[in-house]
């Protein structure tokens, strides 16, 4: 199963994701931060609103997501909301993404 590019479950929309690495700083995972850096600007966090997903990247409707985020989906969308929220602890559901040592 795939969920990107044209026609994704016949629906009448082409949807595509685009990976970008970040400056690498704390700040640049703010989402607005991280749009600024796209743009080719330095990433500092925009005040908001408006909001990315009104007024994003180049002013555009804009949805912003981490990588852990995304690859999760698959999972979810397999399983459902409420298996992946047994693979946590009560107080903290869900999966978390660890990265052991140096990834480029």
């Amino acid at each position: 199963m795939t969920l990107l590019g044209e026609a994704y479950w016949k629906l009448l929309f082409k949807f595509d994701l685009e990976l970008r690495f970040g400056a690498g700083a704390f700040v640049a995972g703010e989402e607005t931060a991280i749009l600024a850096s796209v743009e080719g600007k330095r990433a500092m966090p925009r005040p908001r609103p408006p909001y990315p997903a009104n007024s994003g990247l180049w002013q555009k409707p804009t949805l912003i997501q981490n990588v852990e985020t995304l690859a999760n989906v698959p999972l979810i969308v397999q399983n459902g909301g409420a298996w992946f929220a047994k693979t946590g602890t009560p107080k903290c559901p869900g999966q978390c993404l660890l990265v052991n040592g140096q990834s480029q």
